[in-house]
């Protein structure tokens, strides 16, 4: 994902970068919940941009792909393991096994969507830094699509 934005805040060799939505950005959700207010994001700057400066920005398509199979696939995941868990393991009386192994996928959802947010924690701890800044408008012109063009 590429967009446009302006840095707000230096600090090293991060930035933060206000991003407004644009034509594109309509029903899409993806980083910017209200289409009608800026959103900041933080970013490596490795081309020493100064604040003011208005500048292309890029997530790395594979982050965001990865995050999202995490998100979808590893609470469903952990729901079959625990539907499994329940009808081949536990004890259970012949009248009330497949409302067991219901209820042990269930209790395998919770528990992928406990990791998934044990996982979103640490990644907040770490602070790791998805954004990296590719260019100063004034200086390149970006040919492709923006995510916030328009």
């Amino acid at each position: 994902m590429t967009g446009r934005g302006i840095i707000i805040a230096k600090q090293g060799d991060m930035v933060q970068i206000e991003v407004k939505p644009g034509g594109n950005c309509a029903g899409c959700n993806a980083c910017i919940v209200n289409n009608t207010k800026s959103v900041v994001i933080e970013a490596r700057n490795d081309i020493a941009a100064e604040t003011g400066e208005e500048v292309y920005f890029q997530v790395q398509p594979h982050r965001v792909v990865g995050y999202s199979l995490l998100i979808f696939i590893l609470p469903l995941i952990m729901m079959v393991i625990g539907y499994f868990v329940g009808f081949m393991w536990l004890p259970r009386p012949q009248a009330m096994e497949e409302g067991i192994a219901i209820a042990t996928a269930l209790i395998g959802l919770i528990i992928g969507f406990l990791m998934v947010k044990g996982y979103d924690k640490m990644l907040v701890g770490r602070r790791r830094c998805n954004a990296q800044v590719i260019g100063r408008a004034s200086e390149m012109i970006f040919q492709g699509t923006l995510c916030n063009e328009g």
